[in-house]
């Protein structure tokens, strides 16, 4: 007798366990699943009105007097990202705001930036 090795043995009755319900799963099903589980995570940019855009222009124009180390949060792509560093420059221009980590350089879009909080 051939023995199939997907099958269990639980007491009397032979079990497949999870085999058996990968049929019901069309490719077309976990695709959809996967985009959904991409959107669900993903979080809508918030709208700053002017007092909240001055708040964070006080926080940046404070924290480049005392270079000190600051968190700075962006909106990208539906994700949130945390970077931490000394703000060094900022370019009203090219709205570009430009911050120091102990590793390299970095730049940011000041369009990105959702809020920025000191740390000492």
């Amino acid at each position: 007798m051939k023995g199939n090795k997907h099958l269990k043995i639980q007491g009397d009755v032979k079990d497949r366990g999870m085999i058996k319900w990968q049929g019901l799963m069309l490719t077309e099903h976990v695709e959809l699943i996967k985009t959904w589980k991409e959107d669900y995570n993903k979080v809508a940019k918030s709208y700053l009105d002017e007092h909240n855009m001055q708040l964070i222009q006080e926080e940046i124009d404070l924290a480049m007097k005392r270079q000190c180390i600051v968190y700075i949060h962006t909106w990208n792509n539906g994700e949130i990202t945390e970077h931490h560093g000394t703000i060094s420059n900022v370019d009203i221009k090219t709205r570009i705001l430009y911050y120091e980590d102990p590793f390299k350089n970095h730049r940011l879009n000041l369009d990105d930036v959702v809020s920025i909080t000191m740390v000492n």
